[in-house]
């Protein structure tokens, strides 16, 4: 069983390197390319809700991140001080609405509970203490800037590395400049996607609702397995068109 201890300050630019350094540590155990998504998405919500909601603005504080990784599982816990909070409390997201009612409220906590085989919270000492758990199954296979381009009167957006609480600003406004600037054909090709957190799930839905209102069309391609699986848990699919490769979605969106 092995170890590892990561402490990060209660900034929100501070979420990617923990992801990271957690991703290196996963890797480095020969934890699944599967697992390592999850546990990754998991632990960027869970992060970027304490650092959110835990602290007032200018405080400072130090959240600690444990790590213990087993031939069977992986178990993060992480500790803070800030305000009492238990996610496992908050209501759970209504994903069926249509799409005008749609919102993504609460999504990063469904994440969570969805993505973990166990989650559990406790406040000790003035401490959030918040562990959760993903078991490894046997036999499973181990483990940038945008691009951003017009092709046949469609305009193609291909982000790199994460959209999450990060980047999920600079990709929505890009987005979002782009049909403002009169594109009605969008394709988002997602094949170089690690993950997408909650922020980058309200982007895409900022995005389809903005579209509609042009009465343009936005396809999506290139979403991986695991990607799929997040659109699914929050029931994604139902509100955009996804292809397999880019020339399916290049047809598709024109």
């Amino acid at each position: 069983m092995r170890h590892r201890e990561v402490r990060i300050e209660n900034r929100q630019a501070e979420v990617r390197n923990a992801v990271a350094l957690v991703e290196q540590f996963a890797g480095d155990n020969h934890v699944p390319r599967a697992v390592v998504h999850d546990i990754s998405v998991a632990l960027d919500e869970a992060l970027s809700n304490i650092i959110a909601y835990g602290y007032e603005p200018e405080t400072k504080c130090e959240i600690a991140i444990r790590l213990t990784c087993s031939p069977d599982e992986i178990k993060i816990e992480i500790e803070d001080r800030g305000r009492a909070f238990d996610p496992l409390q908050a209501p759970t997201p209504d994903l069926t609405t249509d799409l005008a009612s749609r919102t993504v409220g609460g999504l990063g906590i469904h994440f969570i509970k969805a993505l973990m085989d166990a989650v559990a919270y406790e406040r000790h000492d003035g401490r959030n203490c918040l562990r959760m758990v993903k078991r490894i199954a046997q036999g499973t296979e181990h483990l940038g800037p945008e691009e951003s381009h017009a092709k046949h009167g469609v305009a193609v957006v291909a982000p790199r590395g994460r959209i999450d609480t990060a980047s999920a600003k600079s990709f929505g406004e890009e987005v979002g400049a782009l049909i403002r600037a009169g594109s009605r054909s969008l394709l988002i090709d997602l094949r170089d996607i690690i993950y997408v957190s909650s922020a980058g799930f309200r982007a895409l839905l900022v995005a389809r609702k903005l579209m509609d209102e042009t009465r343009g069309k936005i396809v999506l391609c290139g979403i991986s397995p695991e990607l799929r699986r997040l659109f699914e848990i929050g029931h994604f699919t139902d509100l955009f068109v996804i292809c397999a490769t880019r020339d399916e979605g290049l047809a598709r969106v024109r």
